[in-house]
């Protein structure tokens, strides 16, 4: 390959542009100090001092990006001056530090760099575009572009292998961090609360709970001024992130459905930790793809939440169902979300006709059937009928559980003191002895055989009894355990049952809070008849099962 001029005239002086790069994983190398902006900077005006045609422009330094793509700030405002000519030439320390991605990295030093008349020097790697023009497009650069693309790639893989590991362990390790928490100021990859967000989070689910809309939130947010997540962030000096929109008008958003929605969806809410939605589409290209959500790395309690897990999913299961039928307002009807059709099992549409003496009157229809008439039948039924059922049933079912806990009470009294509860743990203890007793002589049975006072086959003979006789005590031990466990404990998950119940006053109107605390779903059948399915109504008969099995510890 023929020599190209880069000058007029011997006597003029190439105008140097310096390009120094430092990527985030070569600064956790055991060689980051040589490859540091500083140590690069001096090798490069080393050179240049040393040199009698070329005088430093400017210097463009790309601290933190990879090598294997091009879009770095300071590498683009080079191009720019190169286009300017402002520049003509180019030093690196080496060939990595202009880039790692061989293809690339070819082009620019055999076709642009050659076209546009640009001198490049590559002082570790001896290339000399001008004083050595076959130097720049030999086989050994080639080598060591290939080489440190490969290099790339390992990283790559490396980096992407450490994250997969500390995600499963539910640290979490993504940029930004959710609004409503915090960096944990003595670990970086948990997350503490910040209670001034995390009030406006808890205010998102209760208005949502309470029958608001996302619209209707959005609204509700904007009229009291309350600060956009981005917006809160910015005023706090924190990390934040706006999607195609001017950060010069950040202050000026406001509120939508999908600010309103993200929150509601997020698990991060409930003290878990969801990572791995996206990847990298590869280590060249800084674009991102999603994860199908079976391959997504879930770990749950990694952090304290802001909400209960069931606000949660009743969020999930109700909110965004497509059977709520929600009022013109975007406030939800009351039974919106609980009623069922009995044939179809699909949601009900909430609908409302004003009838001739101007009253108001409300009603609900089978979602299936409004859609198609074929689909089902109407299942038509008024609002004022269900509430009254519900309302009587659960007022019933209050007086059911407060009798039921009294009962209980007095059946854990008297078996404490019964005279059977202290014959089962007399026999338990009097079993456990024998055990200790035959293991020992067991034992004992090792050391006769081998002082010769028994033999052989004594000891086996032995051995055999005394392992069955064990494992008939060991047999009865657990049927009276078992026995005495069932004897002495209420399971602790119905706690939660008896206080909501048992606390509670007769209630005279309804609203969506008691019927989320309370009731699972409405099954509406034809001709207005409902059934009521309480959250709770396994735990319910259970209990009555527990009462009725022990009844001889009731005094009445």
């Amino acid at each position: 390959m023929s020599g190209v001029r880069y000058k007029n005239c011997e006597d003029e002086l190439f105008k140097v542009g310096m390009y120094l790069r430092l990527s985030q994983e070569d600064k956790f190398k055991k060689e980051s100090e040589s490859n540091s902006i500083d140590s690069q900077r001096k090798v490069i005006k080393n050179y240049i001092d040393s040199s009698e045609d070329l005088v430093l422009i400017d210097e463009y330094a790309d601290d933190g990006y990879t090598g294997t793509n091009f879009n770095r700030p300071s590498f683009q405002r080079m191009l720019e001056d190169i286009q300017n000519k402002r520049i003509n030439t180019i030093i690196v320390k080496d060939l990595s530090r202009f880039g790692r991605n061989y293809i690339e990295v070819g082009k620019f030093l055999e076709t642009t760099f050659l076209t546009m008349n640009i001198r490049f020097i590559s002082i570790i790697d001896k290339i000399d575009s001008y004083q050595n023009p076959e130097s720049s497009s030999s086989m050994l650069v080639n080598f060591k572009n290939l080489i440190n693309d490969e290099y790339s790639r390992d990283i790559s893989r490396k980096v992407k292998s450490v994250y997969t590991m500390k995600q499963k362990r539910g640290e979490y390790i993504s940029s930004g961090v959710p609004f409503g928490y915090k960096r944990d100021e003595n670990n970086k990859h948990h997350l503490v609360i910040d209670e001034e967000a995390a009030k406006v989070v808890r205010l998102i689910f209760e208005l949502a709970m309470n029958g608001n809309g996302a619209n209707k939130i959005a609204q509700y947010l904007n009229e009291r001024k309350i600060l956009l997540p981005s917006q809160y962030k910015k005023k706090k000096g924190m990390g934040y992130k706006t999607y195609n929109v001017n950060e010069d008008n950040i202050d000026d958003l406001s509120w939508k459905i999908s600010s309103v929605t993200n929150i509601l969806r997020n698990e991060v809410y409930v003290g878990t930790t969801v990572q791995n939605k996206s990847n990298k589409v590869s280590y060249k290209i800084n674009k991102h793809i999603g994860v199908s959500k079976d391959k997504w790395i879930k770990v749950e309690n990694t952090h304290e939440a802001i909400v209960s897990k069931e606000q949660f999913d009743w969020i999930q299961e109700k909110y965004y169902s497509k059977i709520i039928a929600v009022k013109n307002n975007y406030e939800y009807a009351l039974f919106s979300g609980f009623l069922e059709c009995s044939d179809c099992h699909r949601g009900f549409s909430f609908c409302t006709r004003k009838r001739k003496n101007g009253d108001i009157y409300n009603f609900y229809q089978c979602g299936n059937y409004r859609l198609n008439k074929t689909f089902c039948t109407p299942h038509t039924i008024c609002e004022r009928k269900i509430k009254d059922v519900v309302i009587k049933t659960i007022n019933k079912q209050i007086k059911l559980v407060q009798n039921m806990k009294y009962n209980l009470e007095e059946i854990n009294i008297n078996k404490k003191d019964s005279i059977k509860i202290e014959v089962l743990n007399n026999r338990k203890n009097e079993i456990e002895k024998d055990i200790a007793e035959k293991m020992k002589f067991k034992q004992a049975l090792y050391t006769d055989w081998k002082e010769e006072i028994i033999t052989f086959e004594d000891y086996k003979n032995y051995t055999r009894n005394y392992n069955s006789k064990i494992e008939e005590l060991r047999d009865t031990l657990n049927i009276i355990n078992n026995e005495i466990e069932e004897y002495e404990n209420i399971p602790d998950s119905n706690t939660k049952m008896i206080d909501l119940f048992s606390n509670a006053n007769p209630i005279k109107e309804l609203d969506r809070d008691i019927l989320f605390r309370m009731i699972d779903k409405i099954i509406v059948y034809d001709k207005n008849k409902i059934e009521i399915v309480f959250k709770y109504n396994d735990i319910y008969t259970s209990i009555k099962n527990y009462i009725k099995n022990n009844k001889e510890f009731l005094h009445n």
